[in-house]
């Protein structure tokens, strides 16, 4: 029974989550249209810094105060748990003030290493968000260890909604003062969805615990040091991509001005990788990893008594759906670019346009490598193997800065693209090659695989010259879409790419649909 809550409350968290980067996702069509190629390539260029520093601060914090609330819960230790509450906060506060402050204080001399006037201001109006997703991961913590994932789940969608509608709206009345105006407007909608996310998590928490005496710091030198103790090793596991995001903030905008692109235009190119190319990849990437985390409960009863056959089993069958997901969105993003651009992005000049179809077919194969790589890194985790996952990201972190300077410098802003695509790729190699190492091959997953490449290679063949016949890029999209993915599902049907097993396990379909699946 409770493997059965748990695995529930994994299921709420991972619907919630979907939902709510599918609404980040699609935040940032309107706002690429109405700020251009280059407001967007300068909204991206803050939040590299921004990442980071919340991944030195506060992204630890709701894992490790969801496991001393829930130990000093199973003990029965009430005091200790207002104890753990009242040090988390203090820790909270002092990691996100001086995070605040870093951040405003090398504002200006990031902006003028990043070659962008007026930049700092939107340093400025982010910064105080550090300090608000600290105090948030706090309550987010106590949530969790109480086995309470409702709050968790709802509070990521109310964001994203409030973050559309305020970032949106301002960016839209401040634009006519210039692009950086516009985007300072978007960066306070993301403020503000951040402070509504706080309030709604703190008055919920009030609600939950009416009844009880609230926070005290019985022993703080105790709790910080049982919260350190937790978080850092969380912390150095997390903090491999945004300092490979960071640097290439830096990175990327000054090899595209020394190899000769003007700095607009650099900017520009920075913002149509960083933003509407990353947000069409990383939507089928979202929806997969989704998938992926319903899954990880079922394997997370086997990691702890190390039952070899049963964490290949739902491993397989996470990676399994990754590619399910990732291989025909693959072929399908490639095929529907340049329709999928056309559509999304009516603002677009031929040029933007044309670059912007290169770079997305050229990282198209992240969808599938990326998904691929978190599912392994979960696993590794789980099997204590963190700081062997921390040193198969460096490393592939290292080659990809590496290659970056090399490509751009040669190809331009598409050598990015295959910089990345090499990163996601190495690093999940060295992930694989560990995990075959600790539990063995899987002889009868790589036979799935072969399965599911083989029914996407049938479907585009199905729909490959399709846009060709079509000349709306709405009705293009709808129909390549809706053909392929008929195609796509009669193949691996006929193909019996997912065993009846597996079929039980999925965890967003009904009872009635998996029955009818186990009958085909």
């Amino acid at each position: 029974m409770k493997s059965r809550s748990f695995a529930s409350g994994a299921l709420i968290l991972a619907v919630g989550g979907m939902i709510a980067k599918i609404l980040g996702a699609v935040y940032r069509i309107p706002l690429t249209n109405i700020l251009g190629a280059e407001g967007i390539g300068k909204y991206q260029l803050v939040f590299p810094l921004f990442a980071l520093l919340l991944a030195v601060s506060c992204n630890a914090l709701p894992v490790a105060v969801s496991r001393m609330v829930a130990s000093d819960r199973a003990r029965g230790l009430d005091q200790g748990i207002r104890n753990t509450m009242g040090a988390s906060l203090l820790f909270a506060m002092l990691t996100g003030l001086l995070s605040m402050a870093l951040m405003i204080g090398i504002a200006p001399y990031l902006a003028k290493v990043q070659g962008v006037e007026g930049l700092e201001i939107c340093y400025r109006i982010l910064a105080p968000t550090i300090l608000v997703v600290a105090l948030s991961g706090v309550l987010k913590g106590w949530f969790l260890g109480t086995s309470d994932t409702v709050p968790c789940a709802a509070t990521q969608p109310i964001e994203q909604i409030v973050k559309l509608a305020v970032g949106i709206l301002l960016a839209k009345l401040l634009l006519p003062r210039g692009i950086i105006w516009g985007v300072a407007g978007a960066l306070v909608g993301v403020a503000v969805s951040e402070l509504v996310g706080l309030v709604t998590l703190a008055i919920w928490y009030a609600v939950t615990r009416r009844e009880s005496k609230g926070i005290s710091l019985v022993d703080p030198a105790l709790g910080l040091y049982r919260l350190t103790k937790i978080a850092t090793p969380i912390t150095l596991s997390s903090l491999i991509f945004p300092i490979v995001t960071f640097v290439d903030s830096i990175l990327i905008v000054k090899v595209l001005t020394y190899s000769g692109t003007d700095g607009a235009m650099a900017v520009t190119q920075y913002g149509l990788l960083t933003g509407p190319v990353s947000t069409l990849v990383n939507m089928p990437v979202v929806v997969a990893l989704s998938l992926a985390v319903a899954i990880v409960p079922a394997v997370s009863s086997h990691l702890a008594t190390y039952d070899v056959e049963s964490i290949k089993q739902k491993t397989a069958l996470s990676i399994k759906l990754s590619y399910l997901i990732g291989v025909p969105c693959m072929a399908g993003m490639w095929i529907l670019a340049s329709p999928v651009l056309d559509l999304l992005y009516p603002t677009m000049s031929v040029l933007e346009k044309g670059l912007s179809v290169r770079l997305l077919r050229m990282q198209t194969p992240t969808i599938v490598l990326l998904s691929q790589l978190e599912v392994f890194n979960a696993t590794l985790q789980g099997l204590d193997k963190a700081p062997k996952v921390v040193l198969n990201v460096a490393i592939g972190g290292i080659v990809k800065i590496a290659l970056e300077i090399l490509l751009i410098y040669r190809l331009g802003i598409v050598g990015a693209s295959v910089a990345l695509v090499i990163f996601y790729a190495l690093s999940g190699a060295l992930d694989m090659a560990l995990y075959q190492k600790l539990v063995g091959k899987n002889t009868q997953l790589v036979k799935s695989i072969g399965k599911i490449l083989l029914s996407s290679a049938i479907m585009t063949v199905a729909i490959v010259y399709l846009p060709k016949l079509i000349a709306s890029p709405l009705v293009t999209t709808v129909v390549v879409t809706a053909v392929g993915a008929i195609v796509y599902l009669i193949a691996v049907a006929t193909l019996r790419v997912l065993s009846s097993e597996e079929i039980k396990c999925l965890p967003l379909a009904s009872k009635k649909t998996k029955r009818k699946l186990e009958k085909i």
